[in-house]
């Protein structure tokens, strides 16, 4: 292993411009794998394909928002009882 790699970047805390070069284009490669149509359907309408696929479909928008009104009102609730 050496620069240019995810693990050198990583484990050695690398910051020249060809272990950046070789982090983003990781990290592009990571995030295209996780693209939402590749999902079966039963997935969607979860707060987790919502934040980590990044869908934005109905199911998973509606999902995600029952998710951040259900958490406010949790945090609305541990404030008053503090």
């Amino acid at each position: 292993m050496g620069h240019g790699t995810h693990a050198y970047y990583n484990n050695r805390e690398c910051r020249c411009p060809v272990c950046k070069a070789g982090e983003a284009a990781y990290q592009k490669a990571r995030r295209l794998r996780r693209d939402p149509t590749t999902l079966p359907p039963e997935a969607h309408g979860t707060s987790n394909v919502y934040v980590n696929y990044r869908c934005r479909c109905d199911l998973c928008r509606a999902a995600w928002a029952t998710y951040m009104r259900d958490y406010h009102a949790r945090a609305r609730a541990a404030r008053v009882g503090a």
